[in-house]
């Protein structure tokens, strides 16, 4: 069972040269989604979890979790993107939407150095507070993350698993809710939902169903 922490940080083109190797951190808002999906895949791809994001399945994260491509960063070897810090914003309260680094440019201290790049343009819209979650086994991002300024929050259990299905109760019935109206579930709640399980970013997102019982 992955366990997430949930990190809170409290609160112009930079160019470095490595070897003859122009690194550039800038905003995102020129990458299309197709090249985002690409970058996304490339350095998740030996991650502790599958990631794979189809271009459609990006584009609906970006839309539902209020992803700002302006208020992104990204590191640029050669003017190719090789990793990236997407944000969020609601209310001066950033999200860290994902972060990832193509593994051959890993061990440069990317993640601190965007977010040097990206914290006064954020701090500039009047954020106040970021939050992320990172899976515990990840170590080298926990560590990382430290070091930029985040601190421990909260631990966050996730599952995964096959459902046995349980024989068929006649009593009840099992049918889709249109046009849900959240204020009337929401006192029924006893722990507020992540970012991406708020509803906020339910309701933006073109994929979600309700379903109730009856």
């Amino acid at each position: 069972m992955p366990v997430f922490f949930v990190l809170h940080f409290f609160f112009q083109v930079d160019v470095l040269k490595l070897n003859r190797i122009i690194m550039q951190f800038k905003t995102l808002e020129n990458l299309s989604t197709a090249e985002l999906a690409e970058l996304f895949n490339r350095a998740f791809a030996d991650y502790f979890v599958k990631i794979e994001l189809s271009t459609e399945i990006l584009q609906d994260k970006i839309d539902s979790e209020g992803i700002l491509l302006n208020k992104s960063v990204g590191v640029f070897s050669n003017s190719k993107p090789v990793g990236f810090v997407l944000h969020a914003i609601r209310n001066k309260l950033a999200y860290n939407a994902g972060t990832g680094v193509i593994p051959k440019f890993r061990g440069n201290n990317y993640t601190s150095k965007m977010y040097d790049y990206i914290l006064p343009l954020l701090k500039k819209e009047g954020v106040s507070d970021i939050v992320l979650e990172v899976i515990e086994q990840n170590t080298a991002a926990i560590k990382s993350y430290r070091k930029i300024g985040f601190g421990k929050e909260k631990n966050l259990e996730c599952f995964k698993g096959k459902i046995n299905a349980l024989p068929k109760n006649t009593s009840i019935t099992i049918s889709e809710i249109r046009d849900l109206n959240f204020d009337q579930v929401l006192p029924y709640w006893d722990w507020k939902p992540t970012w991406q399980n708020s509803v906020e970013t339910v309701q933006n997102s073109s994929s979600y169903r309700t379903f109730g019982a009856y």
